[in-house]
């Protein structure tokens, strides 16, 4: 059966790009001609530039970033392939979490260090909303040839970088599947996220009109005991769960077999309560011994650039009150 949804062209070339007027990272507007014209010649000193960046010294990095960060610059299109401490990562500079895994070499710094952390080798690790594939590797790398990694993403366009990121780095132990993910079996809607944030794409409407997503189509979706095999859930030792306001949604669909699942099972969640009631999410959660810990995830460039000279967190403050703005969970029946 073909996929329902409209085909959406892959990348084009950097050369080809660079004949198009460079559009902004942040706004989504053509430049002015001039600007277009410094923009492309500035497309060939990107890897130069990022090369300080990344490895340059602190004080030299943070001058650099300081003077280009705010600008359009780094936000042009740009295709590339690096390596990361996870395998060989490819993406497009124009796009937010490509953009920093291209120049910072991470992504959400203090969600990876604990999934790495927690993660054990010979276990399974369920990504739903594996966007582009960096938790993906990241999972794939720590639980070993004897573990598994489930990447689920709904989009079509992020599922192919998602996919080849996979197949460029020759992972045996990871099941791609490009299908959404809900409580019950039917056809959802799917907003398409801006080029600039492909993360934020959803099948939410609601969360879609605020993000400025555009309609694609139409997309499967199931509950994730469906999808997963007896096998993964009864090895599943992280779920990660970010679906830009359906986590709610994914929760209920799991609910039925909250209970046979290991009980060091731990998820790592994106709240967002401007979409549905967080109390109720999280009800059935801690009545199985579940308690949800903040993880302080903080995406401002400039923290991810120096990340590690930062202090390493070793406590994490308890969810107690509502939220009232999207936050970052570890849900797991011990203390982080």
């Amino acid at each position: 059966m073909g996929n329902p949804l409209k085909s959406i062209a892959p990348f084009d070339s950097v050369a080809t790009r660079g004949k198009r007027l460079v559009a902004s990272a942040t706004a989504g507007v053509e430049l002015p001609s001039w600007k277009a014209l410094v923009a492309q010649c500035f497309i060939p000193f990107i890897p130069s530039v990022r090369a300080l960046v990344r490895y340059g010294p602190m004080a030299l990095r943070t001058a650099i970033w300081n003077h280009i960060g705010r600008t359009r610059l780094v936000g042009l299109q740009h295709r590339f392939t690096v390596g990361t401490e996870y395998g060989r990562f490819t993406g497009d500079s124009s796009d937010m979490l490509s953009r920093y895994v291209y120049y910072f070499g991470q992504w959400e710094p203090e969600v990876s260090r604990l999934i790495k952390q927690r993660l054990r080798p010979g276990r399974t690790f369920v990504d739903v909303g594996a966007n582009i594939g960096w938790y993906t590797l990241l999972a794939a790398n720590t639980v070993g040839s004897t573990g598994r990694v489930v990447a689920i993403e709904a989009s079509p366009t992020n599922f192919l970088c998602l996919q080849e990121n996979v197949t460029n780095n020759r992972l045996g132990n990871v099941r791609l599947v490009n299908e959404a993910v809900w409580s019950s079996r039917r056809l959802l809607s799917f907003f398409q996220g801006p080029p600039s944030h492909s993360g934020v794409s959803t099948v939410v409407p609601s969360f879609a009109e605020r993000q400025r997503c555009e309609l694609a189509g139409q997309i499967p979706a199931c509950p994730l005991p469906e999808i997963l095999s007896p096998e993964e859930i009864s090895t599943l030792r992280i779920l990660k769960i970010d679906v830009e306001g359906a986590e709610c949604e994914v929760l209920r669909g799991l609910e039925p077999v909250l209970d046979s699942v290991p009980g060091d099972l731990e998820i790592f969640l994106e709240l967002n309560p401007s979409e549905y009631d967080v109390d109720d999410l999280l009800r059935p959660i801690r009545r199985r011994g579940f308690r949800p810990w903040i993880i302080p995830n903080q995406y401002g460039a400039e923290y991810c650039l120096t990340y590690s000279a930062l202090p390493r967190r070793d406590n994490f403050e308890e969810l107690l009150e509502t939220p009232k703005e999207q936050v970052n969970v570890l849900i797991s029946r011990t203390r982080p």
